[in-house]
């Protein structure tokens, strides 16, 4: 699915876990939002290991966040696959929904992920909630006036079995798990599959490596319990090998002075270690700043800083960027505060 909207859906009024429910980080709605939005790492991995150049040509570019809606389904607390895709057509129809979003080659790029309320028990071809399957994903097949639309289903999981240490984590494990699948592989028999396991059984990229389990950060700066996905070009499970950069927010420097250094530290949010190109940016006429040009995730670098007399006192944000090599971009920015060079005056003669 190029670009991914994701639409989350509350079925009905009742109780639901906090953060599904709530839209404030963390919740499911800052998930989305924080996991998919900007060059994000997933979507930067998953365009570089499964993208569909010489075929369909489709790209995994920036997701995004469509907001939540709660909806009155007309169903009760047994609720089977084929009423969810009659209910979500009806909402749909009645605009309580948004209408499924397509890319430039007419292919639907929305997201439905549906979130039940405590006590609400989902079937499909005979199979149960928490007894068979802690959530799935599916495709409405299309009509005349509506395109194929993706849609996921994620039983409450206070009732459930954990897939993580709490019901939290769990939620978070199979949003991110039906979410990677979903963008590599939206389709059903009736609407024609996307990457799939080859080697049969018609394993996707996170049924392959259900049960590892990790963390991502994401661009809100919290972190996410999530589960490993199938990397294709490494033939093994991975996580993106994500990282963050931090400054001190200040650093003083004294025009003609003497050389200074701010320490400027890496860490890993998420898979290992990665290698990072690093640079500097926004470094103004007569201030000299130097960096590292590779450092591993988890590394601390120096900053060298120098300020010749031409440069006027004041405040000077420079950028410290880094690229991994997953393509992964992420930035920091330290303020120099230059104050005036030193007056050396002369002694009085006799």
């Amino acid at each position: 699915m190029s670009d991914i909207q994701v639409v989350q859906v509350l079925w009905g009024p009742g109780t639901y876990l906090p953060q599904v429910q709530r839209t404030t980080a963390p919740s499911i709605a800052s998930f989305y939002a924080s996991v998919l939005g900007g060059p994000s790492p997933l979507n930067t991995w998953l365009d570089a290991d499964y993208n569909t150049v010489g075929g369909t040509n489709q790209h995994f570019g920036t997701g995004t966040f469509a907001g939540q809606y709660l909806i009155s389904p007309s169903t009760g607390t047994m609720v089977d696959d084929s009423q969810i895709q009659s209910e979500l057509r009806a909402q749909i129809a009645a605009g309580n929904l948004p209408s499924p979003a397509v890319d430039a080659a007419g292919r639907d790029r929305t997201y439905y992920a549906i979130f039940f309320p405590a006590g609400t028990a989902v079937t499909l071809r005979g199979m149960s909630s928490c007894t068979y399957f802690g959530g799935y994903h599916n495709a409405v097949p299309g009509t005349a006036g509506t395109p194929t639309f993706a849609y996921g289903v994620h039983p409450d999981m206070t009732a459930c079995p954990y897939y993580g240490p709490s019901a939290w984590e769990s939620t978070t494990i199979i949003a991110w798990h039906e979410l990677a699948e979903t963008m590599t592989n939206p389709g059903t028999l009736a609407t024609g599959y996307g990457w799939v396991n080859s080697n049969g059984g018609g394993s996707e990229i996170a049924d392959i490596c259900t049960g590892t389990v990790g963390t991502t950060t994401g661009t809100d700066g919290l972190s996410y319990t999530v589960q490993y996905l199938w990397s294709n070009s490494r033939n093994a499970c991975y996580l993106p090998d994500d990282f963050a950069i931090s400054t001190p927010l200040t650093a003083p420097l004294q025009a003609g002075s003497r050389p200074s250094s701010v320490s400027i530290s890496t860490r890993v949010t998420s898979g290992g270690p990665a290698t990072i190109t690093l640079s500097v940016s926004g470094v103004p006429r007569g201030l000299a700043a130097s960096i590292a040009a590779s450092a591993t995730s988890g590394d601390t670098v120096q900053l060298s800083l120098r300020a010749d007399g031409s440069v006027s006192a004041g405040t000077y944000p420079l950028t410290i960027s880094g690229t991994s090599s997953d393509g992964i971009s992420h930035a920091a920015v330290v303020t120099v505060v230059v104050t005036a060079a030193a007056q050396h005056g002369r002694a009085p003669g006799r």
